[in-house]
């Protein structure tokens, strides 16, 4: 196994990689998220969906999915900072995009 202590490597490939999951997160994930929360809402409202498959609906499917969107955004939030902190600390070290110096291997 290689010893990657001291190295610092951000190719073009992986900084575009974590900008791209930023973007995804802070962008359509996060469109997508509240478009479902919306969606959601409005069929949990007896006054636009009602029966007995809507009511299971409203008193247990929609609950739970609520519960695993916040599950997922805290999720997406915490990859979020993790990325950032990593894409910052590389290009803080040296190997902070495409055309610097510090981009490949380098001692610390």
């Amino acid at each position: 196994m290689a010893d990657f202590i001291g190295i610092v490597l951000a190719d073009e490939a992986a900084v575009q990689a974590a900008q791209n999951i930023l973007k995804i997160i802070e962008g359509d994930l996060e469109a997508a998220i509240s478009a479902l929360r919306a969606a959601g809402n409005t069929l949990s409202d007896p006054g636009h969906w009602a029966g007995a498959d809507a009511a299971r609906f409203q008193n247990q499917i929609w609950p739970k999915a609520q519960a695993d969107l916040k599950q997922i955004e805290a999720s997406l939030k915490d990859l979020q900072q993790q990325v950032a902190t990593v894409l910052n600390n590389i290009i803080v070290a040296g190997g902070g995009g495409v055309g610097n110096p510090g981009i490949g291997p380098t001692r610390g």
